[in-house]
C-alpha cells in the first residue's frame, strides 16, 4: 500500500508542477488513505491495543482522519465525515466530557 501511495503522491506532484488540478489523483489518495487507516487499526488490534484507552493508537489516527481532511479539501469534499471520525476516536479514548472540554469549538 506504501508504494501506490508513494507512485500516486507522484503522480500528484507531477501533475500540479504543471498547474493542473488532479481530481481523479487525489480520490485514489484518498481512498488509499482511508484503506491504510482501516488496516492499521487492524493491526493495532491484533497486536493488543486497547483502541478505547490507548492515546499513541488515538494520535495517528487523528493524524490519519487530518490527512485525508486535508485532501478532501483540495478538491471540494465536504469534511465532516472525517472532522467526525476525529471527534468519535477522541470520544472514544478520552471521552465525552474531555472532548466538549479541550476540543470544543
Amino acid at each position: 500500500m506504501q508504494d501506490k501511495l508513494k507512485i500516486v503522491n507522484s503522480k500528484i506532484k507531477e501533475a500540479e508542477s504543471r498547474g493542473i488540478i488532479p481530481v481523479e489523483l487525489y480520490k485514489e489518495q484518498l481512498s488509499i488513505l482511508e484503506s491504510a487507516h482501516s488496516e492499521f487499526i487492524l493491526k493495532a488490534q491484533k497486536a493488543g491495543y486497547d483502541l478505547n484507552s490507548s492515546v499513541d493508537i488515538l494520535e495517528v489516527e487523528v493524524k490519519q482522519y487530518s490527512a485525508m481532511k486535508q485532501v478532501a479539501k483540495k478538491i471540494g469534499i465536504d469534511t465532516k465525515k472525517y472532522d467526525n471520525l476525529i471527534k468519535e476516536a477522541r470520544i472514544r479514548v478520552l471521552g465525552e466530557d474531555a472532548v466538549r472540554e479541550y476540543f470544543s469549538n
